[in-house]
């Protein structure tokens, strides 16, 4: 049985794909889909290798690709299946962000932890325990 405190390096990768999907269900629903977007919202569970380390220029547990419309969760950098629900929860409130926009000019601005698109991000992670509770069952 998966829990909240369930090590992710312990599970398949298809238990970590089904986690990342089911939250992004639950996410559809909590917080509705951006309807600005001409594709399809896409995922990947994968490796943040050293070359993607170098492109972004820093570690991370994840990502939105606003032109490719992905959210990438690098399930690598997630300690347990809290850290990916709260990180899937974080990448998909930068989906319906007008962050092709505006991302980078706040980041400029305010700086990485207060850019508002961070703050309502972060904000957003203190979902995870009801998204946990509705989507604990199918897993």
């Amino acid at each position: 049985m998966i829990k909240l405190k369930t090590r992710t390096d312990t599970l398949t990768t298809a238990q970590k794909r089904k986690v990342v999907d089911a939250t992004i269900k639950w996410c559809n629903n909590k917080f509705g889909v951006n309807n600005r977007r001409k594709n399809k919202l896409t995922y990947s569970v994968i490796v943040q290798t050293p070359k993607i380390v170098k492109i972004m220029n820093a570690e991370a547990m994840g990502m939105f690709n606003p032109k490719a419309n992905k959210l990438i969760v690098f399930h690598n950098n997630t300690d347990n299946v809290m850290e990916m629900v709260q990180t899937t929860i974080h990448e998909y409130t930068h989906y319906l962000q007008p962050i092709a926009k505006y991302y980078n000019f706040f980041n400029k601005n305010y700086g990485y932890r207060d850019n508002p698109f961070e703050v309502q991000a972060f904000g957003n992670e203190k979902y995870y325990k009801k998204c946990w509770k509705s989507i604990k069952g199918s897993l």
